[in-house]
């Protein structure tokens, strides 16, 4: 019996030393971490073995790089504006104002109209008294009665109104632009101007004020401000178009990674598109959103959702090599 209590006396020992083995055994781990070793995604084996379904194959996302744009804020300028005058000495009122500022004019087109009981007046007078160098001049005034758009273009401004006197040669009656005299200005940076806005590159100019929007061609490039470019574009003719209005030109910035596969595999619920998918890791086929880009003839472009490499169902069989 003295040798049994002898041996239990000593379990609290065993105990503890238990204890302390398993202490520095969890201490030895956490210095030393297993390693794991990594499965690089591209070693894993994306090959599709599950069949996809009578009448269905699966066809590769193919790579394919698409642009990325941005839009930058510009403004309209009219070179070499014109101002038309009335005949010095040509002191009549105007009586009406046939356009607003901003109007589209063809050549001819009546803008203002002057007083003209007053001129007939003045020839009747000069008549009598003998004035024939007089009567002369305001029967020359006649032919301006009308005052009218030299050429085609765009009303400028309105530079007298209704009820006013042109008093001297020097002041102008309104101005207008030659309809090819637009120019629109827009600042991008260097990269950007060199890598997208080329000389003759044509362009879609979106204009403020719901102006709609106006083919545009660059045409030259003013000095640089900085590290970014002013590029010019003339405008092709457009109604409503006036001088310092807004705009905005949508330019390519440079290029990404998209993907390229059938339309056919869309499946479309609503404004959202849907394609059937090959999961190589599960071996199952599921359905997976997608955000659609342009199409190219047969093709579409995927921005994101599926990428090169996956294998997405197409209805059809697959057309021999």
């Amino acid at each position: 019996m003295a040798e049994v209590r002898n041996y239990a006396r000593l379990w609290p020992l065993v105990v503890a030393a238990a204890g302390v083995g398993g202490l520095a055994f969890a201490g030895w781990r956490w210095t030393h971490p297993p390693v794991v070793e990594e499965i690089d995604p591209e070693d894993v084996d994306r090959t599709p073995v599950k069949d996809p379904g009578p009448d269905e194959h699966y066809e590769a996302v193919r790579p394919h790089l698409v642009d990325e744009f941005k839009s930058y804020p510009g403004v309209a300028k009219a070179e070499s504006p014109i101002i038309i005058r009335a005949p010095q000495g040509m002191r009549v009122p105007i009586v009406k104002v046939h356009h607003e500022a901003g109007a589209f004019l063809s050549k001819g087109d009546v803008v203002v109209s002057f007083y003209r009981p007053q001129i007939d007046d003045a020839i009747a007078k000069a008549h009598k008294e003998g004035r024939s160098d007089d009567e002369t001049r305001f029967r020359g005034y006649l032919d301006f009665v009308d005052l009218k758009a030299p050429c085609d273009g765009v009303l400028l401004s309105l530079d007298r109104q209704e009820g006013e006197v042109p008093v001297d040669e020097g002041i102008g009656v309104f101005t207008m632009a030659d309809k090819s005299s637009f120019r629109f200005v827009v600042q991008v940076p260097g990269d950007v101007q060199r890598a997208s806005m080329e000389i003759s590159t044509k362009f879609v100019v979106e204009l403020a004020d719901e102006k709609g929007s106006v083919k545009g061609t660059v045409v030259s490039y003013d000095p640089p401000i900085d590290t970014d470019v002013p590029v010019v574009l003339a405008l092709e003719p457009h109604e409503g178009i006036e001088a310092r209005l807004a705009g905005t030109v949508r330019v390519a910035t440079g290029r990404r990674e998209a993907g390229l596969f059938p339309k056919s595999a869309v499946i479309k619920r609503g404004e959202a598109s849907f394609v059937r998918v090959y999961d190589p890791e599960s071996k199952s086929i599921g359905e997976k959103s997608v955000l659609l880009g342009g199409e190219i003839g047969p093709d579409v472009v995927v921005l994101s959702g599926v990428f090169a490499g996956d294998s997405v169902v197409v209805p059809g069989k697959k057309a021999p090599q």
